[in-house]
This record gives C-alpha cells, sequence and structure tokens, in this order.
C-alpha cells in the first residue's frame, strides 16, 4: 500500500513537472486561468517552488542564476533614485499585481496598510520596483504549481532569493548600457 502510495506521488510530481516544463496551466476558474496568461512568461525553468505533501511552499530558488529570461530583462527597473510617494507605490504595487486576489494565496492580497509599510521603509524607487517584481514572480510561479504560502512574512522570505538574482540582473543590465 505504502508502495502504491510513493508511486501515485511521484506520477503527481511527475505530471506537475511535465505541465510546468511545457508551461501549461489547467485552470478551473476564469479568473485564475486569467492570472497565469498574465504572467511573466518562461520562468519555470528558472524559478523552482519547492512544496511539502500538503501543498504549502517550502522553499523558492533560482536555478538557472546565469539566466534572465528577455521577458524579464524588460520589466527591470531603470536607475531611479527617487523616493516614492504613497500614491506612487500604489501604481508600483498595482502594476506588479500585488492587489490580485489570488486563487490559491487570496490572503496575500495587498491592502492600503501595505502602501503605508513601503512609504515607512522610505527605499528608492527602482528597489521597491525590483521588491515588488520578485513578490510578483513567487506569487505567479505559486499560482501555476498551486503552492500555498501562509503569510506575508512568509511571501517576503521566499522572495528574498529571487530579489538577490533580480539584483544582480539590474546591476548587469546597467553595465551593459556604459
Amino acid at each position: 500500500m505504502k508502495s502504491a502510495r510513493q508511486a501515485l506521488q511521484r506520477n503527481r510530481i511527475a505530471v506537475l513537472c511535465i505541465i510546468i516544463g511545457l508551461g501549461l496551466a489547467l485552470q478551473s476558474q476564469s479568473n485564475s486561468a486569467e492570472q497565469v496568461n498574465d504572467a511573466i512568461p518562461s520562468l519555470e525553468r528558472v524559478i523552482c517552488i519547492e512544496r511539502n505533501n500538503s501543498g504549502r511552499v517550502t522553499a523558492v530558488t533560482v536555478e538557472d542564476a546565469a539566466s534572465v529570461p528577455a521577458q524579464l530583462s524588460d520589466l527591470l527597473p531603470q536607475r531611479d533614485n527617487r523616493k516614492l510617494g504613497k500614491e506612487e507605490i500604489r501604481a508600483l504595487a498595482t502594476k506588479h499585481r500585488l492587489f490580485t486576489e489570488w486563487n490559491v494565496n487570496p490572503g496575500l492580497c495587498y491592502q492600503g496598510g501595505d502602501i503605508s509599510y513601503w512609504f515607512e521603509h522610505d527605499l528608492v524607487a527602482w528597489k521597491l520596483e525590483l521588491e515588488f517584481l520578485a513578490r510578483r514572480i513567487v506569487l505567479e510561479q505559486a499560482e501555476l504549481t498551486k503552492g500555498t504560502i501562509p503569510t506575508q512574512g512568509d511571501l517576503s522570505a521566499y522572495s528574498r532569493t529571487v530579489y538577490s538574482w533580480l539584483y544582480k540582473a539590474t546591476a548587469k543590465k546597467w553595465a551593459d548600457k556604459k
């Protein structure tokens, strides 16, 4: 019985990997399908979402740190050292879909207090853009893999790895423009 369960679990993982590898996401709700269709393409081979048996995300890793898909490179911020006001922060969060009520992680939808939180952190525009882009990537990949992230704190922790990767990619993009 235990061997049959293990085989079934391996088959489920294999099917999930095939679906992700092909960039397909079978969704039951149109809202979820729309979220997946709007996702940044070509990240399933770069960002790996690890989950436990209950579907909870346990780790987020960047598999190919040297590679940045062209579609993502276009989203990396320009050099902008301005401090943003609350409305600009709200617009940036909206751009990166952080006010989206995700099907798998609806509790991670930004609220007004989240804007105040970031305003108080006093980050320059380009660093805030990287923070929001990292969160967007983790949320989109979690949605594709149906991985649950319990809290904003967990999202923040998982986003750190992606942020570091994006930071290096941004520095390289800026250096290449010189």
